[in-house]
């Protein structure tokens, strides 16, 4: 309407009517205790609210009033201005929901997020960090110590608070990437290892304006590792200390690794044999095997066994080993291939042994089967002793 007067309605005032007419209905209470209440008092006010365009879409809009007063401060009129920042409210709208989103997120992502200021100091924790510690950033204040300070000094452990202090003093200084390992404490007061680290994020003159932080609880992983190497270690202990010469082979045959009781078979490592211009595989088989016995070695090595073949799951032979005094020695040798993930051989665990004391041990387990079938046979006549 282009006239206010159109406004006029019996028993209502025009400000009611506009109110009412133009005014959002979930506004309008608002509206209207804000008018009463500035045409009491004189107070100048300022509201936002929605009001209805010509074509019946609302708009938000932020409603300023100010009274004109005479020179003895009474009120003569007012005067009103309405600004439409409808885009602008969308807008903020928009970006609370998209700040709602990405703390949902932050607070989702299975790791401890944290916030650092230019300076080093904590300005945000999210709720997985806040749990884990027990306690917020504004928590940290201590008089008369930083929060970077009291957070580290009440949640890192005392042997590794000044290397993790170190590494954050060189990042803040250089502006290079925090990466680092620490026990930090829980809130059950329990030590869990850490492994944190931290970007810088840079302006358009590449001035650092806060770092992002992001750590990870390694505590499972680590002691796994740790339970994997102590396992390791006792098995190689006792693979040391086998009465049996054992060696370990790549899938192409090359020797990785001797145990001593055949690296002094043998006298010699497996080191000396590189810069011969031999492979270690046939330096061994020159210096170590029979001539005689050579071929047939090489025949039966993992390596020249094809993928199908059944003795993939195990290869014994014999072979004429030469000592270190030039002795030979008829020994009995096995190899294990063990498997890759990938379902190929990736390596081949190989045991020597003294063949003749085998060959005695069978001959006799022979004589002892033959002698008892012979009892058991009719033909069996037990013979008479004379006195």
């Amino acid at each position: 309407m282009d006239d206010v007067a159109a406004w006029d309605k019996p028993d209502v005032s025009r400000s009611a009517a506009i109110i009412r007419a133009t005014v959002h209905p979930e506004d309008a209470p608002r509206m209207r205790e804000v008018l009463s209440h500035a045409l009491a008092t004189g107070e100048p006010y300022t509201i936002r609210y929605r009001r209805r365009r010509a074509d019946g879409e609302y708009r938000w809009m932020e409603g300023r009033a100010e009274p004109l007063r005479d020179e003895n401060g009474i009120i003569l009129q007012w005067y009103a201005a309405a600004l439409d920042i409808d885009d602008e409210v969308r807008a903020q709208q928009a970006l609370r929901e998209r700040e709602r989103e990405l703390s949902q997120l932050v607070d989702i992502v299975p790791s401890l997020l944290w916030r650092l200021d230019s300076q080093g100091e904590p300005t945000f924790f999210n709720k997985r960090l806040i749990n884990f510690l027990g306690l917020d950033v504004a928590d940290a204040d201590k008089p008369g110590m930083n929060r970077l300070s009291a957070i580290m000094e009440a949640a890192v452990h005392p042997d590794d608070a000044e290397s993790l202090a170190e590494a954050l003093d060189h990042s803040f200084v250089t502006g290079e990437r925090f990466s680092k390992q620490y026990r930090l404490r829980r809130a059950d007061g329990i030590y869990r290892w850490m492994k944190g680290s931290a970007e810088p994020l840079r302006d358009e003159s590449g001035r650092i304006v806060q770092w992002y932080g992001l750590t990870h609880d390694i505590d499972d992983q680590l002691r796994v590792e740790d339970a994997l190497r102590e396992r390791e270690r006792s098995l190689w202990q006792i693979v040391e200390t086998l009465p049996a010469m054992i060696d370990c082979a790549a899938p192409d045959g090359e020797p990785v690794y001797r145990n001593p009781q055949l690296r002094d078979f043998l006298g010699y490592n497996l080191e000396e044999l590189d810069g011969t211009g031999k492979t270690r595989l046939d330096g061994t088989l020159d210096a170590g095997v029979h001539p005689d016995d050579v071929a047939g070695s090489k025949r039966t090595m993992p390596i020249h066994c094809p993928p199908a073949s059944p003795m993939r799951a195990g290869i014994v032979c014999g072979a004429t080993m030469v000592n270190i005094a030039g002795l030979r020695r008829v020994r009995r040798r096995c190899a294990m291939p063990t498997a890759s993930s990938s379902s190929g051989m990736s390596s081949a665990l190989i045991s020597t042994v003294r063949f003749g004391r085998r060959k005695i041990c069978v001959r006799r387990e022979r004589a002892l089967h033959g002698r008892a079938r012979w009892r058991a046979s009719p033909s069996f006549r037990p013979r008479s002793r004379t006195r």
